[in-house]
């Protein structure tokens, strides 16, 4: 039984073996602006919040280094982004 229920519009979905998330993932985006609206607002909200914390932590720390990797399986595609420096000493 492949079939899932979405929790945001009660929308009877079907995912195949071989599509793996993407049929459900597609179904908020595609269908449903409000979804997208109702996310972006609090998930912006904790962006900012990091953000800000980050920055006031490393505005008077010395030299900092960042690296960006990126890796992809299948036809999903990861990008990452790693932040080093010292904080206290």
């Amino acid at each position: 039984n492949r079939y899932y229920i979405c929790s945001y519009s009660e929308t009877k979905r079907k995912q195949l073996p071989s599509s793996g998330y993407a049929n459900l993932i597609s179904h908020p985006k595609a269908k449903r602006q409000a979804y997208i609206e109702d996310y972006e607002g609090p998930h912006g909200l904790l962006v900012t919040a990091v953000e800000k914390k980050i920055a006031a932590e490393m505005s008077d720390t010395g030299p900092f280094g960042i690296m960006f990797d990126g890796w992809s399986c299948n036809s999903a595609h990861y990008a990452a982004v790693f932040t080093v420096f010292w904080y206290g000493g």
